[in-house]
C-alpha cells in the first residue's frame, strides 16, 4: 500500500501555539495511523485539518488530508472519503490552489485507491509533475537552495505516486522504469544531508549558515516520510517480482528486507501487508506449511476495523486456499459426500464424479471405521444384488485394487482400505473428516 504523507512545508506566518496546536494533533494522528490505529487517528487528522485551514497553513492541510484519505480508505469508509475529497476540491477552489502539484497528487492518490478513476489519476500526475520540474528550474534559476530541497521531495512523493498508479493497472514495464527513476532522486536527496553538513561546516557567511539550517532541518521532518517511501519502493518490488518476473526466492528475499525494515522504523500498520505477501512467496514456491504460519502471523497483527486489509487477506487465502490446506493439515483423509471429492494428506485431490460403485464403497467402509464387511454383505448393501462366488468375488476384488490405487499413497501397503479374517474394513486409526 502506498503511503503519502506530509507533502512539502510551505511558510506560512503564524503564532507560536497555533503551530504547536497543529503539531500536536497531526503528529498524534499521524502517530497512531503508523501504529495502525486508524478510527483513533481521525479525530486528530480532522482537528488538525480545520485548524490548518483556519490559518491557511496549506502545508498541514495538504499533509492532513492525505492521511485522512489513506485512513478512511483502510477502515473501507468509501462514503466519508468522497464527501472529504468534496471538501477538499471546494477549499482548493476558494483559495485558488487546486491545480497546485500538492493538490494534483493528493487527487491522484484519491482516484488511485478510493474512486479507481485510473484515467483521471494520470492526467492529475502528469501535471503535477510538470509543474513540480517548472518550480524546480524556477528555484535553480534562482540560487534558492531551500525551495529546492522542498520541490525534490516533492517530486520524489510525485514519481511514487507513479510508481504505484503503474502496480494498480499492472503496467509493470513503466511501473520498473518509473522506480529507476525515483531511486535515482533518492539517492541523490539523501547524498543532500551530508553535502548541505559539509557546506554548513566550511562557511562563516551568517546567511549561508541560516539557509543550510533550514535545509538541514527540512531534511530531518522528511526523514521519516522518506523510510516509508523507500518501504514502499521495496514493497512495490517485490511484487514485480512476485507477479511479473516471477522471482520468488528474490520476492522472498524483499519481503524479509521490508519486514525487518518495517520493525526498525515502527511502521506497524505495514506489518500484516508484508506477511501476507511472504505467504503469497510461500505459496509459490510450494512451501505450504511456512504460508500458512505467516498467514496466521498476519491474522494475529489485524483489528477488525481494518476492511480494505481483512479483504486483501481474504483474495490472499483465497488464492491459496489457505483454510482448506489447514484443514486437511489436521487430517489423513477427507471425503466430501456432496462433491464426491477425496483429499488425501499425500496424494492431494481426487474427483469420484461418476464413480458410483467406488463411491457406495467408500461411503460404507468410511462411515463405519474398524468394522469389516464379508463379501457377502458388500454386494449386499453396494451391488444391492445376492452375492455369488463365481460372478463377484473378481467384481469385489477388482473394485478395492481401484479404489485402493485411488487414495493410498502406496496400494501394496495400505493403510486405509484394510482386510482380515472377518473381511474388508476401513483402519480406525485413520484421521478421517466425512463432509455429507
Amino acid at each position: 500500500m502506498p503511503i503519502i504523507k506530509n507533502f512539502s512545508q510551505i511558510p506560512i506566518p503564524q503564532t507560536q501555539n497555533q503551530n504547536q496546536s497543529i503539531s500536536y494533533d497531526y503528529e498524534m494522528g499521524s502517530l497512531l495511523l503508523t501504529g495502525g490505529n486508524f478510527t483513533k487517528s481521525l479525530p486528530y487528522l480532522k482537528k488538525a485539518l480545520q485548524a490548518s485551514l483556519s490559518t491557511k497553513n496549506f502545508s498541514h492541510y495538504f499533509s492532513c488530508y492525505s492521511l485522512l484519505f489513506q485512513a478512511l480508505n483502510e477502515l473501507g469508509e468509501q462514503k466519508e472519503a468522497q464527501q472529504l475529497y468534496k471538501n477538499f476540491k471546494q477549499t482548493c477552489d476558494i483559495y485558488n490552489i487546486s491545480v497546485t502539484h500538492k493538490a494534483l497528487i493528493i487527487s491522484a492518490y484519491y482516484n488511485i485507491y478510493i474512486e479507481k478513476d485510473f484515467d483521471q489519476a494520470k492526467q492529475e500526475l502528469n501535471s503535477a509533475l510538470k509543474t513540480a520540474f517548472n518550480l524546480n528550474d524556477s528555484y535553480v534559476k534562482a540560487d534558492d537552495r531551500v525551495k529546492q530541497n522542498d520541490i525534490r521531495y516533492e517530486i520524489i512523493l510525485c514519481l511514487y505516486v507513479y510508481s504505484v498508479y503503474y502496480l494498480e493497472i499492472e503496467d509493470y514495464e513503466n511501473c520498473i522504469q518509473e522506480l529507476k527513476n525515483l531511486k535515482i532522486l533518492l539517492k541523490d536527496y539523501l547524498n543532500l544531508k551530508k553535502e548541505v553538513e559539509l557546506d554548513h561546516s566550511r562557511t562563516n557567511n551568517v546567511q549561508k549558515l541560516q539557509t543550510y539550517h533550514k535545509i538541514l532541518e527540512k531534511l530531518k521532518k522528511n526523514s521519516q516520510n522518506i523510510q516509508k517511501i523507500q518501504l514502499g519502493v521495496k514493497f512495490i518490488e517485490a511484487c514485480i517480482e512476485l507477479y511479473y518476473t516471477k522471482n520468488y526466492k528474490q520476492a522472498e528475499k524483499l519481503s524479509w528486507d521490508l519486514y525487518e525494515e518495517a520493525n526498525k522504523t515502527n511502521l506497524i500498520f505495514y506489518i500484516p501487508y508484508i506477511l501476507c505477501l511472504m505467504t503469497v512467496c510461500y505459496i509459490e514456491l510450494k512451501n505450504t506449511k511456512q504460508a500458512q504460519m505467516f498467514f496466521n502471523l498476519a491474522k494475529k497483527n489485524v483489528n477488525k476495523e481494518r476492511k480494505l486489509l481483512t479483504l486483501f487477506m481474504n483474495h490472499v487465502e483465497q488464492y491459496g486456499q489457505l483454510s482448506q490446506r489447514e484443514e486437511n493439515d489436521n487430517y489423513d483423509l477427507i471425503f466430501d459426500i456432496k462433491d464426491h471429492l477425496i483429499v488425501e494428506k499425500q496424494k492431494g485431490c481426487i474427483e469420484l464424479k461418476n464413480q458410483f460403485i467406488l463411491m457406495d464403497l467408500l461411503k460404507l467402509l468410511l462411515l463405519n471405521p474398524g468394522v469389516p464387511y464379508s463379501k457377502e454383505k458388500i454386494i449386499q448393501k453396494v451391488w444391492k444384488q445376492d452375492y455369488l462366488p463365481e460372478i463377484h468375488d473378481n467384481k469385489i476384488y477388482v473394485t478395492i485394487k481401484r479404489l485402493r490405487e485411488m487414495i493410498e499413497f502406496n496400494s501394496c501397503k495400505p493403510r486405509y482400505i484394510c482386510r482380515n479374517n472377518a473381511g474388508y474394513h476401513f483402519s480406525a486409526q485413520a484421521k478421517v473428516l466425512v463432509k455429507q
